[in-house]
């Protein structure tokens, strides 16, 4: 019994614990939740006063931007609308607001965005519609800006500013298909027009720049329709006719390598367009042929040499390396001793690129050898001209003078007919064939023009041995001067022909002319004229 007793008050004890323990939990959650309902509504009221706040200093930089705006700040606008942005994210003014600012400052695309964020914050916002309107419409996206304007009547039916940009949404549509038209036929000179003014509708439409790029090229303006193209692929690298365009423009001024990338790119981009295909392999084959007469001629084939830069010269007649191919093949006909074909490929050569020095050079020292020595000191001064400070061209001119001036006189190497490397026994032989060639007595029977052209002859065959044969003269004459000074007036271009004649062959009698009769001794060595040759004559 008691052990039971002391079981029970052992439980009630237990009993009463528990409930105590309980109670206190009770009321510390009690507390609890009554701190957190309290600390919760504290919270809303600061976030309330927060947005608030909020939406007041969106406001103050909205006032601040629009203050920028005012002044074409349109830079700073555009700051101050972006932290009105942050701070309010579904008011649509700012992004209206921010959006004109871009426009002003030319910045398109995210003029365009803003015009769509603002409309799909409010679909009634005709502001925003007008400006998507006029963005597409730069943008050259005709469609789109037709359905802008379109949302924005539907708002306000009588909105003049939807009216008047509709029309000029067709004017667009109309130039940009004539443009189109006169490129496909080639017609540059007439598609220019069209093209810029589609692009005074919309400046930054793709299209209108690639057709003003084609029409560019095609009228031979190269810097103009690269800068275009360029700034095309600026705005969207991926058109691939707008590398292919500049790409021309940089094969025709010569820069192949960078002409070979950008039809590269174009491929990459389509990798069936053809044009862009046809211009890679030809670009690649030209260079190829270019390298292989190069090769060649180095090596010594100059017959290789030139059937590389032929092959080269018919794949493009109008491929700007063609100066370089003609001036290469000149070089090699030059080589070959074809010194006609070789004036021929540099006056070529030259025709493409007037400011060629190495043609100017090339051709002036062709033209001396075809004894052209006017034509080689023209040549020579346009060097010189173009390279003044050019000793080597200045020493080759001064030849080039000294030439010309011994070629008007008489050229006793061509009369005696021998090279100007004669040899004595050489320059002996050429005048005892042309004394007996054109003594009178042998022309007798010719006509009066006849006989006196042979009378001519005869004297400046016997003046040209008279020079030649003496060393101090010659001397004198190859250097362009005076072959008589300091001989007392009397040297060999005064000597008279029949004596000289007579001397060399060793005859005595008197004249050769008509009416001195004839061969003094008789007639022609051989046929009873003289007995004696002259100790002189081998």
């Amino acid at each position: 019994k008691q052990w039971y007793q002391r079981r029970v008050r052992g439980f009630n004890s237990f009993v009463c614990e528990v409930s105590i323990i309980v109670i206190v939990v009770c009321l510390f959650v009690g507390i609890t939740m009554s701190e957190e309902q309290n600390n919760n509504e504290e919270a809303n009221g600061v976030v309330e006063n927060g947005v608030n706040n909020n939406k007041e200093e969106a406001e103050e930089f909205k006032k601040e931007g629009n203050d920028y705006y005012k002044k074409s700040e349109y830079k700073e606008a555009i700051e101050c609308y972006t932290r009105a942005i942050e701070l309010d994210p579904t008011n649509v003014s700012y992004y209206g607001n921010r959006s004109a600012a871009y426009l002003m400052l030319g910045n398109v695309k995210e003029a365009l965005k803003d015009s769509i964020k603002s409309t799909e914050l409010d679909p009634s916002f005709t502001k925003g519609h007008l400006r998507a309107g006029k963005c597409y419409l730069l943008l050259g996206k005709p469609i789109e800006s037709r359905n802008s304007y379109n949302l924005a009547l539907q708002k306000e039916p009588k909105n003049q500013e939807a009216k008047g940009e509709l029309a000029s949404i067709d004017r667009y549509e109309i130039e940009l298909r004539d443009a189109r038209i006169a490129c496909e036929s080639q017609s540059w000179g007439r598609a220019l027009p069209h093209c810029e003014t589609a692009l005074s509708i919309a400046p930054s439409s793709i299209q209108a720049r690639l057709y003003k790029g084609e029409a560019l090229l095609g009228l031979k303006q190269y810097p103009l329709a690269s800068k275009l193209m360029s700034d095309v692929l600026y705005d969207d690298p991926n058109q691939c006719e707008a590398y292919y365009i500049r790409g021309m423009t940089l094969y025709y001024s010569g820069n192949y390598a960078q002409a070979i990338s950008h039809f590269s790119n174009a491929l990459t981009l389509d990798p069936e367009f053809k044009n862009a295909r046809k211009q890679f392999r030809l670009v690649k084959t030209l260079e190829n042929k270019k390298k292989e007469g190069n090769d060649a001629f180095s090596s010594g084939d100059y017959e290789t040499a030139v059937n590389a830069y032929t092959e080269a010269l018919a794949l493009d007649p109008e491929a700007p390396m063609n100066s370089t191919l003609f001036a290469n093949r000149a070089a090699a006909y030059q080589k070959l001793g074809k010194n006609d074909e070789a004036e021929k490929d540099c006056t070529a050569a030259i025709k493409l690129d007037p400011k060629y020095l190495k043609a100017y050079l090339r051709r002036a020292q062709i033209y001396m050898n075809l004894e052209k020595y006017e034509d080689a000191v023209r040549d020579y001064e346009k060097a010189l001209q173009m390279d003044e400070d050019n000793s080597d061209t200045r020493t080759k001119l001064k030849e080039a003078k000294l030439e010309l001036k011994k070629s008007l006189r008489k050229n006793y190497y061509k009369i005696l007919g021998v090279a100007k490397d004669a040899n004595e026994d050489e320059i002996k032989k050429a005048y005892r064939k042309m004394a007996l060639k054109y003594h009178p007595d042998k022309n007798q029977g010719g006509t009066p023009e006849e006989k006196a052209q042979s009378e001519k002859m005869f004297k400046d065959v016997g003046e040209a041995y008279s020079v030649l044969s003496d060393s101090q003269k010659k001397r004198r004459y190859d250097m362009g001067q005076d072959v008589d000074d300091d001989f007392g007036g009397g040297g060999g271009a005064s000597v008279d022909p029949n004596v000289l004649f007579s001397m060399f062959f060793g005859g005595g009698g008197g004249g050769g002319f008509p009416g001195g009769g004839g061969f003094g001794g008789g007639g022609f060595p051989g046929g009873g004229y003289g007995s004696r040759r002259s100790p002189h004559f081998h």
